[in-house]
């Protein structure tokens, strides 16, 4: 049996010692090797590849312990060279539809795709952790594996990604119990009360658990509305113990969710089944309508008053323009209107020289003197939360393309906003906010068919009243479902729109909306 490990982490490592003592004969594979992989391939006398190439083929099953990220490359360059009896064993962490994708590319090739998710710390176990496969030939590769005593337990009738999404959704249950349990007992230790606190919960011990979430589901549907409030309730008693809790903000979201039904009255049935409880809350909670949301950057998610303010300086002092004398750059009032009428300010600080201060502002967006750009407070779970919300959003900005980047990289925002669509100015000139443009564009990077306006609902978030809120108004003045929420930041503004003073406001608004 010939065996290739593509791959020479921590996990290929582990495995490749017990299956080469087993007699496999083993092909390493790695393009930057540790050190501990060179040691290892020196220990067994086997060379390391530096890439897969048509010794590939010798293999009759190939075990993938790469990053994740990497996965769909890894398998179409193996299947280029792979037999049609070999067998993929996928150990990553790959999402479910990267498995599934990478499964259906392994089929079309005649090769057997099998998904196996590490449900334990490799570090701790090393191949006593147990290991979770699905697919056609799970069962044989369970055989191979426990021949050198990995314990595999396979999905009976499992298809690629049931694995990993099992391991996921099992970590959903364990992180959450974890970081829950560490609040509960911090609140029970600081008040004196742990050990009376076991006693309390001996109901839950006593409780089958696959038993007790489905009671909690079941009477969920049922009691949403009264729970919500007692959740506020516990939440404001951790407070006053100096502990205020991170987690049951979260919880009460979930509630208020279920809640907004039942008060529209889409009443779940009187006494349901897990079954049923379930489908009413799939159902309540799916989106009449699809939801896409634009957000502005600059005073909205990205605090650069600073960095205005500098440059306005700057210029200033360039022209021989003396501040404060001429512009109070102090004056709030007007620092919160900069960016709404960036021109007629520049007219009023440098009067006839406003064209050349604008080119000499541009010119210092790099300035060293510049102050770094900050995000708002709330922004970075802001994002986070709209992201668990599955909801598409893009940004829509002003500024341009590299100083939007520039600023995700500096709040290092690079992997939050990794699939974030970015339109700025620069990409379509000379449209800018509030021309309705700016947001078209956006709508059909997230996949919007803009021609069927009835089908879909935008939230634009933004500071900027002819901008952001003039474009939003453009926007349903052509028949667009539009909710515009504008963000001030905790300053004082009289609207009609809907207005929040900091992005856990937002938040709200948001999930409301959607």
């Amino acid at each position: 049996m010939k065996i290739a490990i593509i791959g020479l982490g921590e996990v290929g490592c582990c495995y490749a010692k017990p299956l080469h003592r087993a007699g496999y004969e083993l092909y390493l594979c790695a393009p930057r090797p540790t050190q501990a992989a060179l040691d290892l391939a020196m220990e067994l006398g086997l060379p390391i590849y530096p890439h897969i190439d048509a010794w590939i083929s010798e293999a009759n099953w190939i075990i993938l312990c790469v990053t994740g990220a990497h996965v769909l490359e890894v398998v179409e360059e193996c299947l280029r060279y792979a037999k049609t009896s070999t067998s993929i064993c996928d150990m990553t962490t790959a999402s479910p539809n990267v498995k599934k994708q990478a499964a259906n590319m392994s089929t079309t090739k005649s090769v057997r795709y099998i998904d196996t998710a590490i449900m334990g710390a490799i570090s701790l176990n090393l191949i006593k952790t147990p290991l979770l496969s699905s697919g056609d030939g799970a069962k044989e590769y369970a055989t191979l594996m426990e021949k050198i005593g990995a314990p595999v337990q396979v999905i009976t009738g499992g298809a690629p990604g049931d694995a990993i999404s099992l391991k996921i959704l099992r970590s959903v249950f364990t992180k959450g119990m974890e970081a829950l349990s560490v609040e509960l007992l911090m609140a029970a230790e600081k008040q004196g009360v742990r050990q009376k606190l076991y006693e309390q919960l001996q109901d839950i011990n006593d409780t089958p658990l696959e038993t007790f979430i489905d009671m909690l589901v079941k009477t969920h549907v049922l009691h949403a509305k009264r729970r919500v409030h007692e959740v506020q309730a516990a939440s404001d008693e951790l407070a006053k113990h100096g502990l205020p809790s991170v987690v049951l903000p979260g919880v009460k979201q979930r509630f208020l969710l279920t809640k907004a039904p039942l008060e529209n009255n889409l009443l779940p049935p009187a006494n349901p089944t897990i079954e049923q409880a379930l489908q009413w809350l799939l159902q309540t909670n799916a989106p009449s309508l699809k939801t896409v949301m634009l957000i502005d950057w600059d005073g909205c998610l990205c605090d650069s008053m600073g960095q205005i303010l500098k440059r306005i300086k700057i210029v200033g002092e360039e022209l021989k323009i003396k501040f404060p004398e001429k512009y109070n750059i102090s004056d709030e009032k007007l620092q919160t209107r900069w960016t709404r009428e960036f021109n007629s300010h520049l007219q009023y600080v440098f009067g006839e020289l406003w064209e050349e201060a604008r080119h000499l502002y541009n010119k210092y967006i790099y300035h060293e003197e510049l102050p770094p750009k900050k995000a708002f407070a709330g922004a970075t779970e802001f994002i986070e939360s709209i992201q668990r919300a599955q909801l598409p959003f893009a940004i829509v900005s002003n500024t341009s393309t590299a100083s939007v980047k520039e600023g995700i990289k500096i709040l290092g925002w690079e992997k939050l906003l990794a699939e974030t669509p970015i339109i700025a100015s620069d990409q379509i000139k000379p449209n800018v906010k509030p021309d309705p443009f700016h947001f078209l564009q956006a709508l059909k990077q997230l996949g919007v068919d803009i021609n069927n306006r009835k089908e879909f609902k935008i939230i634009v978030v933004g500071d900027g009243a002819d901008s952001d809120m003039l474009g939003a108004l453009q926007l349903a003045e052509q028949d667009f479902k539009v909710t515009a929420i504008w963000i001030n930041h905790a300053q004082s503004i009289a609207c009609n729109l809907k207005s929040a003073n900091n992005f856990l406001e937002v938040k709200d608004l948001v999930l409301q909306t959607i």
